[in-house]
């Protein structure tokens, strides 16, 4: 049979409307709406008139159940056209309806927006067709198709988002639909056309079509979808109760955020630890990444006992949180997780978590926090930079780290990992045998007027001594080989700093905007490396070097390098770019004899070079070792140390 237009159809349908009887079409009336009762004590909305076109006007808001002489009624259908060629401008559909009939909204040209539920199963054929001004629907999730031209001739509609339970779209379905300029399809699997008519030609070659994000290629790559010209992934693949969600990469879920505009959640949230959906029950296990990024009127999250891991920036400027608890499944916080929660002034960590990431809980007003036995690793920056802080705790028994007056160490002491920068201490001396000062340990630090490292240093490493404010001095001790970018970034109050003999490597930035630096006091023989950070200026469409130190100190601080030296420092890069190197006379750094460091000479130092000797591995000063002074390092140095020791 040839298949007529719809156009064609529709006119045929009105006149069949037209020439039925006039008589009434319901069985009671109820505060504006017309009802037929049906089985069970259902009711279905209805018209006044076969004709309709007076029936209805306005807002239109069903209401779940109705009484009527004494019997109480549920509303669960909006029946064969119930508000067609109505003047009604909006229809809020509750939760009770479950079907839609045929032709329920057609030609209804004032109609600009329809809310349904996910209760609504079924649409009848048309039942949306030429509602000119429509401009905004909710379609629920569990319709499966799409009927017969159900919403051709929608001129206004310009978005729209086809259910995941989608199956099937029938036959111009949106014919003439012409201003469709963004169409969801949420289906996790092969939804058909009937034919290629479903969608104009100038939609499917303009419009965006937006898939679940996991599905993208699916969706490229399968018949009739591909036939759209541009297609993009969505954050999330599933949304329910209003919260996104989108696949890992082990098969669970992660919470995630609903567009680029972020802001998706306020009030308060509970994750919970599963979802049920038509294809099966599936576990949520992540806060994914900027998951709740921006949401400036969340208050409060709770988790599930599945979640285990908050991945990078989830809570990022969350500014209305004031408290967190983070329960036992979670074994990971990753970076800048809690970054920017201007009101978060608790963090309750359970046991149970792991591992905290690069500024997890960086630059937030936290008061207390007490880190969990099980935690195995924490960066130096997940606590940096919270000025209200005055201490950092670990429960008792952790295996690897210890709070020593209110600062993290690691456990054996080899590595300061984070002064807390609410301390208000004006002084403070790290302990002996520290050897690594962590990243970003002293950042925003800004009580300290003096901050005294041990000579068992080694390695300084980035931004460690950050935005120390108040710091006026700086001396690096003997045997320090690095000093990472940015580690002195913004010690604005620092006048002097001294380097010693030993180090090898300097790190970019490392003194950027220490606008106060007057003297520079660098015992190395050798130039050290300095490093350099490269990038693209697009406002003024140059490229920039970032150095050491900045060009205002190339030209007025002075560069204190050992006698003899000054030549080799005006060739080095870097270096060379400094107007006023001095050759200065220094003493050596060392004690001679001072085999491990620790400042005095003792028994230590001979059993720690016979270690070294039998041990190469063992590490010693090697100038401080040769104490004969023959250029080798050897049981005579050994004899000579004993020699000091008994005053010889």
């Amino acid at each position: 049979m040839e298949k007529k237009s719809l156009l064609i159809r529709l006119v045929a349908l009105v006149a069949a409307v037209m020439c039925a009887s006039g008589a009434s079409a319901y069985d009671f009336y109820l505060n504006g709406i017309y009802y037929n009762i049906k089985e069970n004590n259902t009711v279905e909305v209805t018209y006044k008139e076969v004709t309709g076109t007076d029936t209805y006007t306005g807002v239109i808001n069903i209401p779940q159940y109705v009484v009527h002489d004494g019997i109480t009624y549920h509303v669960t259908a909006v029946g064969y056209g119930a508000f067609s060629l109505s003047t009604l401008t909006e229809v809020n559909i509750p939760i009770s309806v479950t079907s839609i009939g045929n032709n329920a909204f057609r030609m209804c040209y004032s109609l600009e927006k329809v809310t349904m539920t996910d209760a609504v199963t079924t649409m009848g054929y048309q039942a949306f067709a030429v509602c000119r001004k429509l401009r905004e629907i909710n379609l629920s999730d569990n319709v499966e198709v799409i009927p017969l031209g159900c919403f051709s001739w929608c001129d206004s509609l310009k978005t729209i988002t086809l259910p995941r339970a989608l199956k099937s779209i029938k036959d111009e379905a949106f014919k003439a639909t012409y201003n469709l300029k963004t169409i969801t399809c949420m289906s996790w699997t092969r939804t058909t056309w009937e034919n290629e008519d479903v969608f104009e030609a100038d939609v499917k070659a303009n419009a965006t079509l937006k898939v679940p994000h996991t599905y993208y290629n699916f969706y490229q790559s399968v018949s009739p979808w591909n036939a759209f010209n541009h297609i993009s992934p969505l954050p999330y693949d599933v949304v329910k109760n209003g919260i996104y969600y989108v696949f890992n990469d082990v098969g669970t879920l992660d919470v995630t955020y609903r567009d680029k505009s972020y802001n998706a959640y306020s009030g308060k949230v509970t994750i919970p630890g599963t979802i049920n959906l038509p294809e099966g029950v599936y576990d949520v296990e992540g806060i994914g990444s900027l998951a709740f990024y921006g949401c400036r009127d969340l208050t409060r999250a709770n988790f599930s006992s599945n979640i285990k891991i908050i991945h990078d920036r989830a809570f990022l400027g969350c500014s209305s949180l004031t408290s967190m608890v983070i329960p036992s499944c979670v074994e990971a916080i990753e970076y800048n997780a809690f970054s920017g929660c201007s009101s978060l002034t608790t963090i309750t960590l359970r046991e149970g978590l792991k591992t905290i990431g690069s500024q997890a809980m960086s630059g937030i007003p936290l008061t207390h926090i007490l880190l969990p036995a099980s935690l195995e690793y924490i960066d130096g920056s997940a606590l940096s930079c919270n000025t209200s802080l005055p201490s950092i705790n670990v429960s008792e028994g952790n295996p690897y780290y210890i709070s020593r007056d209110g600062v993290l160490y690691t456990l054996d002491d080899k590595t300061l990992v984070t002064y807390p920068a609410g301390k208000s201490d004006n002084t403070y001396t790290v302990r002996q045998g520290t050897e690594v000062i962590a990243n970003n340990a002293f950042d925003r630090a800004r009580s300290l007027v003096q901050i005294d490292l041990p000579n068992s240093i080694k390695d300084v490493q980035p931004s460690a001594f950050r935005e120390c404010n108040a710091l006026q001095q700086m001396t690096f001790p003997y045997g320090m080989t690095t000093l990472g970018h940015d580690a002195m970034n913004n010690c604005n109050s620092m006048t002097q700093v001294t380097l010693p003999a030993t180090v090898t490597y300097i790190g970019a930035n490392a003194f950027n905007r220490c606008t106060s630096l007057n003297d520079i006091y660098v015992k190395a023989t050798t130039p050290p490396y300095c490093d350099t950070y490269e990038w693209y200026d697009y406002d003024w469409d140059e490229d920039v070097i970032e150095y050491a130190f900045t060009n205002t100190q190339f030209w007025n601080s002075t560069l204190r390098v050992p006698e003899g030296s000054e030549s080799l420092y005006r060739d080095a890069e870097t270096w060379k770019k400094f107007v006023n190197i001095v050759g200065t006379h220094y003493e050596p750094d060392f004690i001679l004899g001072d085999v491990d460091g620790d400042g005095s000479v003792g028994i230590a130092d001979a059993t720690t070079l016979i270690d070294h000797l039998l041990n190469n591995s063992i590490a010693i000063n090697e100038a401080a070792s040769d104490v004969d002074g023959d250029g080798l390092i050897g049981i005579a140095d050994v004899t000579a140390i004993i020699d000091i020791i008994l005053g010889n």
